[in-house]
């Protein structure tokens, strides 16, 4: 969808692509029949780059509660995204980030980012797992296991 209104920009002087972002993204257990919110795709791209980083500094603190990851960021990563960003982010950690600490969320965390995408080689982006038979038997057990 082309637009002008985004969420994290206001309004822009042309229209851009604006995409809808979950709250508690998708590849985490979000519901796609949740409301969402608009932002153009520069910020949407920045949201998920921040929850990934998020997510990074989750997986080596597991004990860490939900508040105290962000903390524990480094300095130049959380004054490196514009406030709305941060915001943003910081409400889909308030709202995925519990499950994530309780290393539910780690095999997702493993083969998807917060977007999607998939980090494994010859693994389908999250939206397209629908086409797990045609993978190998080792991604369709790690599939599975989740």
């Amino acid at each position: 969808m082309i637009g002008v209104g985004c969420f994290a920009h206001g309004e822009h002087v042309v229209p851009v692509p604006i995409e809808n972002h979950h709250v508690h993204p998708l590849p985490r257990g979000g519901n796609p029949a949740a409301p969402g919110i608009l932002l153009c795709a520069n910020a949407h791209g920045l949201v998920h780059a921040l929850l990934d980083d998020i997510e990074r500094v989750a997986i080596t603190s597991p004990y860490a509660t939900v508040h105290e990851v962000v903390r524990l960021l480094a300095d130049n990563v959380w004054a490196g995204y514009p406030g709305r960003i941060r915001i943003i982010a910081y409400r889909g950690w308030q709202a995925y980030g519990l499950s994530f600490l309780n290393r539910r969320l780690v095999g997702q965390h493993r083969l998807w980012d917060s977007a999607g995408r998939s980090r494994t080689p010859g693994m389908p982006a999250y939206g397209e797992t629908g086409r797990a038979l045609a993978l190998p038997r080792r991604l369709r057990r790690q599939i599975t296991a989740l």
